[in-house]
């Protein structure tokens, strides 16, 4: 049986979520720049993903660059 899209997502997009829970950016108090989410570096991967997230809303911008 199919995925449900919200099921796609979530695993597509579940080790950013955990990352933006271990970095408690949770709110707009607590956003963080890419350089804290991608301290290796950011892929293109990581950067077409957090694209999506943006566009979607499921991340959001607070400020130029902190999410």
């Amino acid at each position: 049986m199919a995925k449900s899209y919200k099921e796609l997502l979530d695993s597509a997009f579940v080790e950013y979520y955990d990352r933006f829970r271990e970095l408690n950016a949770l709110s707009k108090e607590n956003a963080v720049t890419r350089a804290e989410l991608f301290p290796n570096g950011e892929t293109l991967i990581d950067a077409d993903r957090m694209h999506k997230m943006l566009s979607m809303e499921i991340v959001k911008r607070v400020g130029t660059s902190r999410y």
